[in-house]
């Protein structure tokens, strides 16, 4: 992990404690674990999974910090949602007595296939014991097969160290496996995006002021049902500001197929615009409310002039 990673996960573990004033708490259990529920997901036909991250006969705790790793060619994340094992009433007029976060977030959490996550009470209320609920990780498969969810570095802050600050004990897990069969997956496939026919390596594409400009996605669908799914193509401009998002027709893609899905965007001003794709998917009839989100593209440079 890069040093600037490792110092701001850091300094959000600082973030959480330093608010904690002195409390009594209990010796570790040895019983203690972390595991998955399910522990394994045989066939996914919508594509998504759902598994809850979960403690048992933790001793008090006052915070708590996992670390999870996937396959991201097979799967990716796309839904978090913390439990209910810190919940607190907050205390009067002090606000939330709670702490929590995932990070890297999504886009690179899917690109390295691993995200770390924490929560933490917030000031002196009581700490948390026993079995409960961490976390709930949504993923959509990408690939059939046996997809094997890693849990490391799974420990609950149950001790206070020398300074009385809540420190960590590390605790064993169990890992947890999905074995996709039938799903439903459609996405940019290699992350392909071209304007104007080219892929825009080296220094960019010229294009012309009020010249429509072709913009295409290249879907591929590697589930084993039909989809529906719609392109958008977002323009930034040179400083990174949001311009437009244009969005393509809805296309039905049959399972093992291809599509090109286009639309025009044409540039009303000279300078250097960022173009990049995503895609959303679902069962027919597309929903947008309902539907799945593919990754971002590659981003091409447009220079008009």
């Amino acid at each position: 992990m890069k040093l600037t990673h490792k110092l701001l996960w850091a300094s959000l573990i600082i973030t959480f404690l330093v608010s904690m004033t002195e409390i009594n708490v209990t010796a570790a259990s040895p019983a203690t674990y972390f595991w998955m529920n399910p522990p394994l997901m045989v066939g996914t036909p919508d594509g998504r999974v759902l598994i809850d991250i979960r403690v048992e006969d933790a001793p008090a705790t006052y915070a708590w910090e996992i670390s999870l790793s996937w396959d991201p060619e097979r799967l990716e994340l796309v839904y978090i949602k913390r439990g209910d094992f810190l919940v607190q009433p907050p205390p009067p007029l002090t606000g939330p007595s709670f702490s929590w976060t995932g990070y890297p977030y999504f886009d690179e959490a899917n690109l390295q296939g691993e995200i770390r996550i924490a929560c933490s009470l917030v000031r002196d209320v009581p700490w948390a014991s026993g079995d409960g609920w961490l976390v709930r990780l949504g993923f959509i498969v990408q690939a059939p097969g046996a997809a094997h969810l890693e849990l490391f570095n799974t420990s609950l802050y149950d001790h206070l160290d020398a300074s009385g600050y809540p420190a960590a004990t590390y605790y064993d897990n169990e890992d947890g496996l999905v074995d996709a069969t039938n799903f439903y997956y459609a996405g940019l496939d290699g992350w392909r995006l071209k304007v104007n026919g080219k892929a825009g390596k080296g220094l960019g594409i010229k294009t012309t002021v009020g010249t429509p400009n072709l913009l295409e996605a290249f879907i591929n669908n590697t589930g084993t049902f039909d989809v529906q799914v719609k392109a958008f193509f977002e323009i930034r401009d040179a400083a990174g500001y949001w311009i437009a998002t244009i969005g393509s027709a809805v296309a039905t893609v049959s399972a093992g197929g291809t599509t090109v899905l286009s639309a025009y965007w044409t540039a009303t001003g000279a300078g250097t615009y960022y173009i990049t794709a995503y895609s959303l998917y679902s069962a027919p009839p597309i929903v947008i409310t309902v539907t799945i989100t593919d990754g971002f593209s590659r981003t091409l440079k447009l220079r008009a002039e």
